[in-house]
């Protein structure tokens, strides 16, 4: 994962930063977080790529189209080095199948759940593609990601769930989402 141009880029982050980079510069400019979480998934693993609305809800309610686990962790572990580590052992015991994904739930403080707004889209790197996902997100807070594969959109306010699904839902029925 590397930090695009695309989007305007919060202030402490530059061109070429990665994923890791990305996710603490959310951690710092929201301070209330009080836990993040990550999974592990498998990108040869297709059904992961085909989540709509129905398993956000189901995810809600505590069940999860994926085998791997939502694993909890406190503010502290949100440090370049240890993602790092967790990444790499993770990488290693699973002979190099599973990659680290943070989740957009976010516990705060005061122990209200909020979502780090975070947006897939695959399509194939071209100059107009770069554009449009540019464009969708010029206006917004947050930083554009491309991993080889795609483009990812990491938003750096948080948003309750409401809101958060609402924003999901509207996408997946646009015609961008399509």
């Amino acid at each position: 994962f590397r930090l695009i141009e695309d989007v305007p880029i919060p202030d402490r982050l530059k061109p070429g930063d990665s994923a890791a980079d990305v996710f603490c510069e959310i951690m710092r400019l929201n301070p209330k977080i009080r836990n993040f979480s990550i999974k592990f998934y498998n990108p040869e693993d297709e059904s992961s790529d085909d989540t709509t609305t129905e398993d956000i809800d189901n995810e809600e309610d505590g069940e999860s189209k994926s085998s791997q686990a939502q694993i909890w962790l406190p503010r502290q572990c949100a440090n370049k080095d240890i993602l790092k580590d967790i990444s790499d052992v993770n990488f290693r015991e699973s002979s190099g199948k599973n990659i680290l994904a943070v989740c957009s739930e976010v516990a705060l403080e005061n122990g209200e759940n909020m979502y780090i707004p975070m947006m897939d889209f695959v399509v194939e790197d071209t100059e107009d593609s770069r554009l449009l996902v540019g464009d969708m997100f010029r206006s917004s807070s947050g930083a554009l990601l491309f991993s080889g594969h795609s483009f990812h959109f990491w938003g750096t306010k948080l948003m309750p769930w409401i809101k958060w699904y609402d924003t999901v839902e509207k996408y997946y029925n646009s015609e961008s989402g399509r």
